[in-house]
């Protein structure tokens, strides 16, 4: 179950480098078809969203007139539970798909309380995915106070 739920709360992956000394080896990222459609539902729901939102001085009074607040609920919980499906449906493309299963290996393998080693940075660094899941490797603390 952790496996499963590291795939669906992971980062985006867009590349995987094949040597990291030479840059230009690189393969783009796969997905397979579970992952891709999970991610068409959730952008486009995403999507939806905005579109929404700015077009609210339109479609606010006519639904408030000619649809009732149940109707609005119902629509969406509708589009809550086809998020959901989204969300879980990319998951599990991202748990039968063995590169994203390496890298999400090789990023858990860093521990999150210590500085990471050289080796495990290297690893990572194999791979360009979400800024937001790279691992912390500075600390303001190490920083000796003279030099502050």
């Amino acid at each position: 179950m952790g496996l499963v739920k590291s795939c669906i709360v992971g980062p985006h992956l867009n590349t995987i480098y094949i040597d990291s000394k030479n840059i230009h080896d690189e393969t783009i990222y796969n997905p397979n078809s579970l992952e891709k459609m999970g991610t068409t539902v959730i952008t486009g729901l995403y999507t939806l969203g905005h579109v929404g939102l700015y077009t609210t001085p339109i479609w606010v009074p006519v639904f408030s007139k000619c649809c009732g607040f149940y109707t609005a609920l119902k629509g969406g919980v509708g589009l809550g539970v086809l998020l959901g499906l989204g969300v879980l449906v990319r998951g599990l493309g991202r748990r039968s798909n063995k590169s994203y299963i390496q890298f999400l290996e090789v990023l858990s393998s860093l521990d999150l309380d210590e500085k990471p080693s050289e080796e495990a940075m290297r690893a990572l660094r194999r791979y360009d995915f979400d800024y937001s899941a790279w691992p912390i490797n500075f600390k303001w603390s190490d920083v000796p106070e003279k030099d502050r």
